[in-house]
């Protein structure tokens, strides 16, 4: 018997797509899920396009953010994407918080040099 991961609807004449989801909740959750995951992808191509350490943190951000409000459908054990949001949180936390180092790093680099 069909039962929906989302609404939680079942029975026997329930159709649920291949994620789990009923056909209603599949079209009403796609336009959030959808749009979430593309900003994450963006944000995961602009980190590979720079070396502004500014950039990088403000693209971690824009992850972590959006993994974040994923997490409700994660939870509900509906698949999102390759990495799912705990993933995704972990990693671009360790890369924000190194992306943050280097350019304390580089700052005290230029403090020191800068002066002499």
């Amino acid at each position: 018997m069909a039962k929906c991961l989302w609404c939680g609807r079942h029975g026997p004449f329930l159709k649920t797509t291949d994620v789990g989801l009923c056909l209603e909740c599949h079209t009403n959750l796609q336009s959030e899920i959808l749009p979430r995951i593309e900003k994450i992808e963006i944000a995961t191509r602009g980190i590979k396009k720079t070396q502004d350490y500014q950039k990088i943190i403000e693209f971690c951000d824009e992850i972590i953010f959006n993994s974040r409000e994923l997490m409700k459908y994660h939870d509900k054990g509906i698949p999102l994407a390759n990495q799912t949001p705990p993933e995704l949180i972990s990693t671009y936390s360790s890369i924000r918080d190194q992306a943050y180092r280097e350019m304390i790093e580089d700052e005290k680099g230029r403090d020191n040099g800068g002066g002499t």
